[in-house]
């Protein structure tokens, strides 16, 4: 069984009209929060128990750049229900409570989750969106989300 979607995230975008997803330009990383309790299918890795908070790690390196992060508010919402990454099983399932961007840095997303790992967060699934990097997951468990960006040494944008 796996969490309810939390009304904000079924109605709309969580964090409001603003930052919605055509003023989503550029290239960087991004950090997914994300709210999942109970049995989730995740693609090859099976079966995964979440109990709590989550923050995902990805990059928008590529080509399209934070085009990507509009795919992923569309799984949030229920209008992509194409599942291809681990992430894409995440969001259909869990909910996606808002997410920080990072325009511009020249981090890698395992620097990235090394930083987030020294400021408390914890591994939560071995190779969750890992499949094509030397990180050993891409997904941190977090009791304390804000907190945990608020103390990035970097200036994350708030979706």
């Amino acid at each position: 069984m796996s969490t309810r979607r939390s009304p904000a995230a079924t109605a709309g975008y969580p964090w409001g009209k603003r930052s919605s997803p055509g003023h989503l330009k550029g290239k960087g990383l991004y950090i997914l929060l994300i709210e999942a309790r109970g049995l989730i299918a995740v693609g090859k890795l099976g079966q995964v128990r979440f109990d709590g908070k989550y923050l995902y790690i990805g990059s928008a390196g590529g080509p399209g750049g934070f085009q990507r992060v509009k795919r992923y508010l569309a799984t949030a919402t229920g209008e992509n229900r194409r599942r291809r990454w681990h992430i894409d099983y995440l969001l259909a399932s869990g909910a996606l409570l808002g997410g920080w961007l990072l325009p511009g840095t020249k981090l890698s997303e395992c620097e990235l989750v090394g930083e987030l790992i020294g400021l408390g967060a914890r591994p939560a699934v071995p190779g969750f969106g890992a499949s094509d990097s030397p990180c050993e997951t891409h997904l941190l468990q977090v009791e304390e989300p804000e907190k945990l960006i608020s103390a990035l040494g970097h200036q994350p944008l708030k979706l």
